[in-house]
């Protein structure tokens, strides 16, 4: 029953798994989102209606610091109180850079990003 480290394979089958941020369970993984053609998923939707406003929350895949496949628990970096900062629906990708800013690298690893 040991929490096992991120693999793609594991992080792409986590439909419906439970989500924890910090000591708390925060919602439900609606489904993990590809952008592109990859076997690792780039976003989780979770889904937080008793949680937070709101009904879900994107999260970057770079922020699931386990997961544990006997239990069906996602674990994230980041605790229930930041959560709040990211979206509830994905951004769109910018068209352009501007002057070097990567708008969806910010918005993947700052809450609010975008």
């Amino acid at each position: 029953m040991d929490a096992r480290r991120v693999n793609a394979a594991e992080l792409a089958r986590c439909h419906g798994y439970d989500v924890a941020a910090g000591q708390a369970r925060i919602g439900a993984v609606e489904t993990p989102v590809f952008a592109g053609p990859t076997s690792a998923p780039d976003y989780l939707i979770i889904r937080t209606p008793e949680t937070i406003s709101g009904t879900y929350r994107v999260i970057p895949a770079a922020l699931v610091a386990d997961v544990d496949r006997d239990r069906r628990i996602i674990t994230l970096r980041i605790d229930e109180s930041a959560l709040a900062a990211y979206p509830e629906q994905l951004p769109l990708r910018p068209t352009a850079r501007r002057k070097g800013f990567d708008a969806i690298e910010a918005w993947r690893t700052e809450p609010g990003g975008l």
